[in-house]
């Protein structure tokens, strides 16, 4: 009998060293799946198990479970232990069972569009229709006004959270979706980001006037440069854009990937894609300036930045024009196309049936996520997590 008592204890000794193991086994699996650079809960899933039975000492009879949300995954799993001494008293085997749960933590911007003013009314506008559709990502207005947000007359924004610093007027005939909550201001991501090498370099071209088809070349572009029914190919590089609007009329048609167009200067230096013309450009694929396709100085002083372009155009990367608003009156769907899409602007508005698309598929093409924006694959920022019990 001592023998047997001696047994067990040597078994439940043996059964509780397993079981911290298997703790530590699943505690690596859950942070594995809640840390990896992937987009579905699915693959999430996997990463746990694939990391849990490559680390588990014990051969268990199912794989663990896990549980995800939005901000949390639940590990559990429970296994078979074989007994050595016990089963003498009919004791063959011995269930432990552990949990592990990860409590997520965003780090970095997880917003896809972001108002910088600080005070303005309307900060976020949307009349007659104007639609803002953002799946997959965050909307930030940094604005204190009691009406930052406002949407009129049909108009409506779906996002994963749509975050303002003061408070938002809805009319009855607009709809926010989820409704907008009250957040902290959120810094610039961008604010450090250094002007190009060549934004003060002598002109390469000056008030230029494209009327034919033509492939051009990166530099330097002053005054008014403007593209007339003609379909202009845009080769790699930075397109400094200076003392002037960049001008693409009915009929125009311009193309280009890892493309960056940096404006620059006075004269109401800005963009203007009127309708009927056609933009399709993608943002730089590398370096310091990697995933911007529309750098707009800081310091630049001009009147709103004019989106009229057709339906089928779109801009992949982010659209960086922190001191000067932009308006979008294309009367249909802009950047539906785009795998995906950023914008970081003094103030946005959006008019007569405009559909506004910023998509998050950050990892289905060549331009890159900046490094201060710490998307991650799915579009809600890197994760921190920490594990509780």
């Amino acid at each position: 009998m001592m023998i047997s008592a001696v047994g067990i204890s040597v078994d439940a000794t043996s059964a509780y060293m397993e079981r911290m193991r298997l703790q530590d086994a699943l505690d690596s699996a859950t942070m594995a799946a809640a840390l990896a650079d992937v987009s579905t809960k699915k693959d999430r899933r996997k990463v746990g198990k694939k990391f849990f039975n490559s680390n588990s000492h014990i051969d268990c009879n199912e794989n663990p479970k896990f549980a995800i949300t939005d901000d949390k995954i639940v590990g559990s799993v429970s296994c078979d232990l074989d007994m050595t001494f016990a089963g003498v008293v009919g004791i063959q085997s011995m269930e432990i069972a552990v949990k592990s749960e990860v409590s997520f933590e965003q780090g970095g911007s997880a917003s896809c569009l972001i108002t910088l003013h600080p005070d303005r009314k309307e900060s976020l506008r949307l009349n007659s229709n104007g639609e803002i559709i953002a799946p997959g990502c965050n909307i930030q207005v940094n604005s204190y006004d009691s009406e930052a947000i406002y949407l009129n007359s049909d108009s409506s924004i779906t996002a994963s959270k749509v975050c303002v610093v003061g408070d938002a007027y809805i009319d009855s005939s607009s709809s926010s979706n989820p409704e907008p909550v009250n957040c902290p201001i959120e810094e610039d991501p961008l604010k450090g980001l250094p002007e190009p090498a060549n934004a003060d370099a002598p002109c390469n071209y000056t008030d230029r006037k494209i009327t034919n088809d033509k492939t051009i070349f990166p530099g330097v572009y002053c005054d008014k440069f403007e593209i007339d029914s003609a379909k202009v190919t845009f080769e790699p590089g930075i397109y400094v854009i200076r003392d002037g609007e960049f001008i693409v009329n009915s009929g125009g048609e311009v193309v280009g990937d890892n493309v960056m167009l940096f404006f620059t200067g006075g004269n109401d230096t800005r963009f203007n894609f009127n309708s009927d013309s056609h933009v399709n450009l993608s943002g730089l694929t590398d370096g310091i300036f990697k995933g911007l396709v529309i750098y707009q100085d800081r310091d630049i002083e001009s009147n709103y930045s004019i989106w009229n372009s057709d339906s089928t155009s779109s801009l992949e990367g982010v659209i960086y024009h922190p001191n000067n608003g932009i308006q979008i009156n294309s009367g249909g769907a802009v950047f539906s196309s785009s795998a995906w899409t950023a914008m970081i602007t003094r103030r946005l508005e959006l008019n007569s049936e405009s559909i506004l698309y910023l998509n998050s598929d950050y990892e289905s093409g060549p331009v890159a996520v900046p490094d201060e924006f710490a998307f991650g694959s799915s579009g809600q920022g890197k994760v921190t997590a920490r594990i509780s019990y």
